[in-house]
């Protein structure tokens, strides 16, 4: 995996293995036909046992995997790590909640299935977080390294940053410019100086 790309399948496995572990654990994970007397006529309903008391830990464990989910897509670098050890640690102890919930029962529902396989994608999804790449800092498109600029004069002057107004430096630049501007043109009179009757 590289790039973006290569977070893109951690992340969604994740995030649909939690929501799958949400619906799957509240469903009926039993299913079977309870014969009951009224009066002198048997009625037979349909009963089942709901995920939620077989195993009432897959649906908060269904939330911590969306929770992971979101932050493998949220955070960088080592929280994001922790954060896939996190799912993974997550699917494996929702796969051993879903074998203990529907072990000795009768009649068994599809939704038992699906959890285990569910919490079976959120720890793959978290394996492959830890495995992920390591994204560099990022850099502006208009980012030169020093290997690269030219060596030329224009270039250094250019790059060349000006001193904060008010420090010594521009001090001494704005009053070396004034008095070389009246030394040229004193330079540049080649008359006699003027009198006051010349006025």
């Amino acid at each position: 995996m590289s790039g973006r790309r290569g977070w893109l399948l951690p992340i969604l496995a994740v995030l649909a293995g939690g929501l799958v572990l949400l619906l799957a654990g509240a469903a009926d994970w039993t299913a079977g036909v309870v014969t009951r007397r009224v009066g002198e006529v048997a009625v037979s309903e349909a009963a089942g046992t709901s995920g939620t008391r077989l195993a009432p830990a897959v649906v908060p464990l269904g939330l911590l995997a969306l929770a992971a989910g979101v932050a493998l897509a949220a955070l960088r670098g080592l929280p994001r790590r922790g954060a896939a050890l996190l799912a993974l640690a997550t699917g494996m102890g929702t796969i051993g909640t879903v074998v203990a919930g529907a072990a000795g029962q009768t009649g068994l529902t599809v939704a038992p299935f699906v959890a285990g396989f569910a919490a079976a994608v959120v720890a793959t999804g978290g394996a492959l977080g830890l495995r992920g790449p390591t994204h560099p800092p990022s850099r502006t498109r208009y980012t030169i390294e020093e290997a690269q600029r030219p060596a030329d004069d224009e270039w250094s002057l250019a790059s060349v940053e000006e001193p904060p107004p008010g420090s010594a430096t521009a001090a001494r630049r704005g009053t070396r410019g004034p008095a070389t501007g009246s030394v040229a043109a004193a330079n540049d009179y080649d008359g006699d100086p003027p009198t006051r009757g010349d006025a």
